[in-house]
């Protein structure tokens, strides 16, 4: 809600540009709540191992948008972008 009072802060944005923040707010809304109403039948669809590999990717994404887009190393078990085995794997991709 925070994103919206910014986003509607009457002395930046137009009413046109608050309307529209107001409608994509109200879309979005609308769209969590119908993939939460229908979420029996979406896991249903895409079963438990779905969902487990739907969460392991949420995660990631998580975890790399609170990091700075830093990468997590298995081997060195730590959160950098100096890492020599993340360094070679990507060269070699």
């Amino acid at each position: 809600m925070m994103a919206v009072i910014v986003l509607t802060d009457n002395d930046v944005y137009t009413v046109p540009e608050r309307i529209e923040t107001g409608v994509v707010l109200l879309v979005v809304l609308f769209l969590t709540y119908l993939l939460l109403l229908f979420s029996d039948a979406i896991l249903r669809v895409i079963g438990r191992q779905g969902a487990s590999v739907l969460v392991r990717i949420m995660g990631r994404i998580l975890l790399l948008s609170g990091s700075g887009n830093r990468a997590y190393c298995a081997r060195c078990r730590r959160l950098d972008n100096e890492c020599a085995a993340l360094s070679a794997r990507a060269v070699a991709a």
